[in-house]
């Protein structure tokens, strides 16, 4: 199999991003009194540190921690994903409205809408599924990080997004230059 289906098969395997997904909720839930994640915007935001691990290296020592938690493999410097987030980052992108749409779909996530804004929350059954999957090895480091994650970067949207352009500016950078949605 060639490099470029190997990366098209990472980005379209739905199983993967919705794993993930889960992880991150139920890092949320554990420990946030309605275990919510206000707006996609955020969820991608916050998701984008788990799905691209080598940021979360770079963004926790601007947080006042070390860098060591985010317990990055040689794999992951190395990947074609890592090497590619900075044309691939897009929070503001439709597959976050598709990834929820699939969640609900399979009664793994719930959605409410509080102050025109989407909430975002583990179903009973997502919790069980999201529990089932913290118990596989392959999740075990996933689920660290969505621990770091929740613990040092949960802001609200706007400060979120501002850190991310102030800690990593070569992504505002292409935000403005590649989309023409900017």
């Amino acid at each position: 199999m060639n490099l470029f289906l190997i990366v098209a098969d990472i980005e379209t395997n739905d199983d993967l991003h919705l794993g993930r997904i889960l992880i991150l909720l139920k890092a949320f839930a554990s420990k946030n009194k309605n275990g919510a994640i206000d707006g996609l915007e955020k969820l991608a935001e916050l998701d984008f540190f788990l799905r691209y691990p080598i940021y979360l290296e770079r963004a926790l020592p601007s947080r006042g921690k070390s860098p060591d938690s985010a317990n990055i493999s040689d794999y992951e410097r190395l990947s074609i994903e890592t090497n590619t987030a900075y044309y691939t980052y897009k929070p503001w992108s439709i597959e976050y409205r598709r990834f929820i749409s699939l969640l609900i779909a399979k009664d793994l996530v719930k959605i409410d809408i509080e102050k025109n804004k989407i909430q975002v929350r583990l179903s009973p059954k997502g919790i069980e599924v999201a529990n089932t999957l913290s118990k596989r090895e392959s999740y075990y480091t996933l689920e660290k990080r969505a621990a770091i994650v929740k613990q040092n970067l949960n802001l609200n949207q706007r400060n979120l997004m501002n850190f991310i352009y102030e800690t990593f500016p070569e992504l505002k950078t292409f935000r403005v230059l590649g989309d023409k949605n900017s």
